[in-house]
């Protein structure tokens, strides 16, 4: 049996979005974090390597919150994150993963943000529409990455949810939904047909004078 005594502000509930990063700060999965009004929390963990975990557990008091679950790279840790509210007004989420043999975290993963779009409060109409997103190869010469470029098409719909379809770097097709977050920014993470790839990283819509959105993405295979 366990008893819960939790007060959490409502507005902390819901889902929270976020990558996940090494010590050197590459990319290394995705993060996706739901919590409820009762404090219960679930949450999903996508690795580059098509690893994939699950977890879940209670917000504490003082909200934050720990549970035992495998990294990306399928070693036995524990995840432990808190809950703020930053200058916003939104909550967000930080915390970091630990292997049980270390002393220090290895992944890290910084402030997870909150889809605020739905039919109650829908998109902005200045970013609603379609998109055309190009991925240009980095180099020709690095061995380990293609040298062919990527590209996408896609909608950004009234309810705050960008859907992406189109065919990686190496020509890998793939297809892509992910919600608009707090700040205007949306967690891209894909691994096209096949599974061998992996492609992830952050988009942010800028409203800029040459381009409707810009962001970083990784090639992993």
């Amino acid at each position: 049996f366990e008893v819960k005594i939790i007060d959490l502000d409502p507005e902390s509930a819901g889902s929270y979005y976020g990558l996940v990063k090494d010590k050197k700060g590459n990319m290394i999965g995705r993060l996706t974090i739901t919590i409820t009004q009762d404090g219960a929390y679930s949450g999903k963990l996508d690795g580059i390597n098509r690893s994939k975990r699950f977890f879940k557990g209670f917000i504490k008091s003082d909200y934050s919150a720990s549970a035992l679950t495998r990294n990306i790279f399928w070693r036995l840790s524990t995840i432990g994150f808190s809950i703020s509210q930053s200058d916003s007004g939104y909550y967000r989420i930080a915390g970091h993963f630990q292997n049980l043999s270390d002393v220090e975290p290895n992944h890290f993963f910084y402030g997870l943000r909150k889809s605020i779009y739905n039919a109650n409060n829908p998109l902005p109409w200045s970013m609603r529409g379609r998109y055309t997103m190009l991925m240009p190869s980095p180099s020709t010469t690095d061995e380990g990455l293609p040298a062919g470029d990527g590209f996408a098409v896609g909608n950004m719909w009234r309810a705050g949810v960008l859907k992406l379809w189109g065919y990686s770097n190496s020509g890998a097709k793939f297809s892509y939904s992910s919600p608009m977050l707090e700040g205007n920014e949306v967690i891209f993470f894909t691994r096209p047909y096949g599974g061998l790839e992996a492609l992830l990283g952050k988009i942010w819509f800028r409203n800029w004078w040459k381009t409707d959105f810009k962001g970083k993405l990784r090639y992993a295979r």
